[in-house]
């Protein structure tokens, strides 16, 4: 299993006063990973945007690269929240807010994004980007 803590500086939306958090993933539970508050009172699971939409676009502000002290060459993941309801099937993923993790830094932030849909189905994105991999777009 991989480990790592990250810090978030300003939390995330909803949650401000939570900053320490560790992001784990398991092979077996692959693209998922679970982002847990240190005192463990909260947890996530994520999803790398990539998986689910390749052609989503990401530019980070300014401010967002301060607060995750970005420097060139550093290793970022762009993850989304994901919402499972009573039907996993039905899974959605947040596009509006997601979850930048600097991994050299471990630091990370939620930004917020509107242009993008707040309920984006995981199932049919997940398919889609398999089919354009298989084509050799992706």
């Amino acid at each position: 299993m991989a480990r790592a803590e990250i810090y978030f500086p300003k939390g995330l939306l909803g949650f401000e006063e939570h900053h320490r958090y560790t992001i784990s993933s398991e092979p077996q539970k692959a693209p998922f990973s679970i982002l847990e508050a240190a005192d463990g009172s909260l947890h996530f699971i994520l999803v790398p945007i990539c998986e689910i939409i390749p052609e989503y676009l990401f530019e980070a502000t300014e401010k967002e690269e301060e607060l995750l002290d970005y420097q060139d060459g550093d290793e970022c993941v762009l993850y989304a929240i994901v919402t499972l309801p009573s039907e996993p099937a039905q899974m959605t993923a947040n596009l509006q807010g997601p979850v930048v993790i600097n991994l050299s830094k471990q630091r990370g932030i939620q930004a917020i994004r509107p242009e993008y849909e707040l309920r984006y189905p995981v199932l049919e994105g997940y398919k889609q980007t398999l089919a354009l991999r298989e084509r050799g777009r992706c």
